[in-house]
């Protein structure tokens, strides 16, 4: 029985190979999971800093629809988790002010730059929140728009405490108004009032029939 001489250099080559190459695919393979290793590791810690922060973070789709959300958002907004996901957020508010997020969408596709906006929200249970928005898009590696993303901060009691001050404000003025009006007015009553007293006394000095006395002395006393 003969030697095949191409098969033993065909198999020689290939121990060749694997001895040259064989080391170099495992330091690939390795490193690669490091990197797959390191690169979980690094989206479990973003994805525990978004839960613990008190603002709400959130990821929209072009179409306005939630795809992720931490749970602050849940706590603002009174929703329980699973009925947020998918909803619009136009939902969440009235006519004016989800035609104002589309078009603080539009602006951002267009300019390609974060957005600061305020809305009025309104929670699960009607309740109305004030918030402000800082929102970006997200571009796929050719540049396109394939998402938004964004942190939302209640500031419902903020505007609360502001109303509250321009309400005192406004009763301040007010009643600072009644007053300069009380004391104009008694000004000008007083001027002509004394004038009256002083003409009725000097009547009453004068002779006159009894029941014409005892009218001024009715206008004296009053």
């Amino acid at each position: 029985m003969g030697i095949d001489i191409s098969e033993v250099w065909t198999r020689l080559i290939v121990c060749c190979l694997f001895l040259i190459f064989g080391p170099h695919a495992q330091y690939t393979i390795n490193a690669r999971k490091v990197m797959e290793d390191a690169l979980k590791s690094s989206e479990e810690k973003y994805r525990t800093i978004i839960q613990s922060i008190a603002d709400g973070y959130f990821e929209v789709d072009t179409s306005c629809r939630f795809t992720f959300y931490n749970d602050s958002i849940c706590r603002i907004l009174e929703y329980p988790r699973d009925e947020l996901m998918g909803m619009d957020v136009r939902e969440l508010m009235d006519r004016k002010n989800a035609d104002a997020v589309f078009c603080s969408l539009n602006e951002m596709s267009r300019a390609g730059e974060s957005s600061l906006s305020t809305a009025t929200l309104i929670t699960k249970y009607g309740s109305q929140r004030f918030v402000e928005t800082v929102s970006s898009p997200v571009e796929d590696p050719n540049g396109n728009i394939f998402a938004y993303r964004g942190i939302l901060r209640d500031i419902t009691d903020r505007k609360k405490a502001e109303a509250l001050i321009q309400e005192k404000i406004a009763a301040d003025a007010a009643n600072k108004s009644k007053t300069e009006f009380l004391a104009n007015m008694s000004h000008e009553i007083r001027t002509p009032l004394n004038s009256i007293i002083g003409l009725v006394e000097l009547l009453l000095e004068t002779e006159m029939r009894p029941e014409q006395k005892e009218d001024l002395n009715i206008v004296l006393s009053a």
